[in-house]
């Protein structure tokens, strides 16, 4: 607070004056809202009055209560609800004043509303203005206006301020996110008029504005300037902390100041984001996101929610408080281009986490056309295999995903045309579709044809026969179970062999009576094909001479739980399992998927004591290699923990290798070994390898037993034994089958068994 003199140009006090005004704007910087008034400090003995203009915390002063007002001898405003943060008007006007008898000082006095006595001086005693200090509460203020009538010979002196502590908060900064449960707060204090500090608090408060904790220092009494750093614990995973530093120094009266607030946020930490910017409506897209939790939080309720659409989803624990979060969908349709948000959520503790992303959806379009078409359809007569006319009516379902989001496409002309094309935009993509087609002509009965094509830019030629209404007849197949059942939607085929090759001829699904009526030519050979999904396939050739027959399909097991490993082959390296210390290595998951789209797969590498040291991710549905560098410096053991995603379901792995401490010259032994499983691998196939171990082994054993003179079979095969080990850990001996290291094994129990006999003798 400042206190004013006013003087004329002599410096002399002015004994008269007709009016004094202030104007200010002030924000209550309070943890929380709270109940607060304010007032001038005016005292003396002299008359005076406060104009009915005088207002606080309101926007006129037709709030009567909020008006400056005489309470218990002293002279205030009304107590008025303070919210936090929020900037509050203040007027007030004094008129007619003997001001030799009386000061007034330029800011005003905040107390919050009890009952606790604050005191002044002056010069002919004290007043008493009841309340409670604001303690911890602090403000911002602003000056708008200072005006004193009448103003030609007067001026307004110097301002005494008190000398307080500049507080700059260093770190962390503003709307810091962080996943400690321990966090560190500095800030640089400096004084002024070289005072000297006397100790700083650091205050905490939590998200909804009580006090989560204070750390007291007075280490740093006695400096005119310091860097602090705080610490305090007790953090949990929440948005909104906010933080600030209350420093003193040694001036009269202990001046004392608050720093500015910043906010921090404890909450996972977003390591990556991996999805396709841009993409287009039924394809099929994965998105993964790799996190950092709060230390000791586990994310739960996770879910992933597209363009309104939730889907839970599962979170891979990477370790180090490492996490994985990953959906893939085939991305719904859109009316029109543009973007659509998505998010991953989940909870951490009671906060609710959202990271939110956006993605361009582009529309794809399948029509008929007269250029460049993916697919085209002509008509050729049976009998005379010509080029025909026929008329057209087709539905079309078509996607670039899996087919649980597709759009339509209905197509018709009822002029006999000789051929209909179809395109697709974009044309740069694989298109999947279901056709369902009725044609014929004026000569020709109608027929069906009803496949599931998959199509590219290169354009696909489809073939379609007509048979004339006196060449034909019409034939249905009625298909039934083992228990004379009718069975619905079995897909039928009939063929005809035309110059030595099958021709589709029509094809259809079995209605809700099992049964499919064809229009077939009496006079050839054809071949029908029945299938349907949980029954065995039924192949037959016959001619079609009768008006009806009769197909059972007998039933087939079907397999509920299709494993996850169904079609996943991998392979692991480092192929060695013992590696050199101090050595870079590359550690890969090498996956490929021919049966599953894998959404995701990787691996984490853990020392002995199971800290992570290293992790790979990829995201290629049909699989890929996930590979990583990594030194292993002095540890002894490394595992890695390996995993594949197929529909949300994290199937999971583990290898390791044992590490050994070598010291090696450039000349020693180890040097030589290396040397030599570089050489065994430089474009060597399984035979040569073994070719050279064979020599090696018959060679150092004929001369150790030449130069011995030792030709016992338990001494040969002890040193056999020991030579096809070591030319093993080379690489030298080929590997049999899927059984690593068969021929060691081998040798070594053809040596077991020799020892036992050779006691046994």
């Amino acid at each position: 607070d400042g206190m004013i003199q006013i003087t004329d140009l002599n410096s002399n006090y002015i004994t008269t004056v007709n009016e004094f005004s202030e104007n200010i704007l002030i924000r209550g910087r309070a943890k929380t809202s709270h109940y607060a008034w304010g007032a001038p400090l005016i005292w003396g003995n002299d008359s005076w009055y406060v104009a009915e203009g005088s207002y606080f915390g309101a926007l006129s002063d037709t709030e009567t209560n909020n008006n400056f007002t005489l309470y218990d001898g002293s002279r205030h405003y009304g107590t008025v609800a303070i919210s936090l943060d929020t900037w509050y008007n203040i007027q007030h006007k004094i008129y007619n004043g003997n001001w030799s008898m009386w000061n007034c000082s330029d800011n005003f006095t905040l107390c919050d509303y009890a009952d606790v006595s604050i005191s002044y001086p002056y010069t002919s005693g004290k007043i008493t203005l009841q309340g409670t200090q604001s303690g911890t509460a602090y403000w911002d203020y602003i000056y708008v206006a200072k005006y004193i009538s009448p103003e030609p010979n007067y001026t307004i002196g110097s301002e005494e301020q008190s000398t307080g502590v500049t507080i700059t908060l260093i770190s962390p900064d503003d709307g810091a996110v962080t996943t400690k449960l321990k966090n560190f707060f500095s800030a640089n204090l400096t004084t002024p008029d070289g005072k000297s500090l006397k100790n700083a608090t650091l205050y905490v408060w939590e998200p909804d504005g009580s006090l989560l904790g204070t750390n007291f220092t007075d280490s740093i009494n006695g400096q005119t300037s310091a860097i602090v750093n705080l610490s305090l614990s007790g953090f949990y995973p929440a948005e909104g902390f906010k933080w600030a530093y209350y420093a003193c120094s040694n001036a009269t009266s202990e001046a004392c100041s608050w720093s500015e607030n910043k906010t921090l946020h404890v909450k996972a930490i977003v390591n990556s984001i991996d999805y396709n910017s841009t993409t287009y409506e039924t394809k099929r897209e994965t998105f993964t996101l790799n996190i950092t939790a709060p230390e000791e939080y586990t994310p739960t309720n996770c879910k992933f929610v597209y363009d309104g659409t939730e889907y839970s989803i599962s979170p891979l624990d990477l370790g180090n408080d490492q996490y994985l979060l990953t959906k893939t969908i085939d991305v719904p349709t859109v009316t029109s281009a543009g973007n659509k948000s998505f998010s991953f959520e989940f909870k951490l503790g009671t906060l609710t986490q959202t990271e939110s992303y956006q993605q361009y959806v582009d529309t794809i379009n399948f029509s008929y056309c007269d250029s460049s078409p993916f697919i085209n359809i002509s008509f050729q007569d049976e009998i005379a295999t010509v080029p025909d006319n026929a008329t057209i009516y087709s539905q079309w379902n078509y996607w670039l995903g899996s087919g649980t989001t597709y759009k339509t496409y209905a197509y018709q002309n009822t002029s006999e045309n000789p051929y209909y094309a179809f395109c697709f935009s974009p044309s740069n993509q694989t298109l999947f579709t279901n056709v369902s087609l009725t044609y014929g002509n004026s000569d020709s009965p109608q027929r069906k044809y009803v496949d599931s094509l998959t199509l590219t830019n290169q354009t696909t030629n489809i073939t379609l026969f007509l048979l004339s209404s006196g060449d034909g007849m019409y034939v249905t197949f009625q298909v039934l179970s083992a228990n004379n059942e009718p069975i619905k939607d079995v897909y039928v085929t009939a063929e005809r062999e035309i110059d030595a090759v099958w021709y589709l001829i029509e094809s259809s699904y079995t209605d809700d009576a099992g049964s499919v009526t064809f229009w077939l030519n009496p006079n050839y050979l054809h071949r029908f094909n029945f299938t349907k999904s949980g029954y065995e396939k039924y192949v037959t050739t016959l001619i079609p001479t009768q008006s009806t027959y009769t197909v059972t399909l007998g039933s087939v097991e079907i397999e509920e739980n299709v494993s996850y490993n169904l079609g996943i082959t991998y392979n692991i390296l480092p192929t060695d399992t013992v590696l050199s210390n101090g050595t870079n290595y590359t550690f890969a998951f090498n996956i490929s998927s021919s049966y599953w789209d894998l959404e995701g797969y990787g691996f984490t590498l853990k020392d002995e004591n199971g800290t992570t040291i290293g992790s790979a991710i990829g995201y290629k549905s049909s699989g890929g290699m996930a590979a990583t560098t990594v030194n292993t410096d002095n540890y002894t053991k490394i595992t890695m923990e390996y995993f594949w995603i197929i529909n949300g379901t994290y199937m999971r792995g583990s290898t390791y290798w044992y590490v050994k401490y070598t010291k090696k010259g450039e000349f020693s032994l180890m040097k030589f070994v290396e040397d030599l499983k570089s050489f065994s691998n430089a474009g060597m196939n399984d035979f040569t390898r073994a070719l050279i171990a064979f020599a090696i082994i018959f060679i150092v054993v004929g001369l150790v037993c030449y130069i011995s003179g030792t030709y016992s079979p338990l001494t040969i095969a002890a040193l056999t034994f020991f030579l096809v080990c070591a030319l093993d850990y080379v690489g030298l001996i080929p590997q049999v089958g899927k059984v690593k290291h068969f021929i060691p094994i081998l040798t070594g129990l053809l040596l077991i068994g020799l020892i036992i006999h050779e006691y046994r003798s």
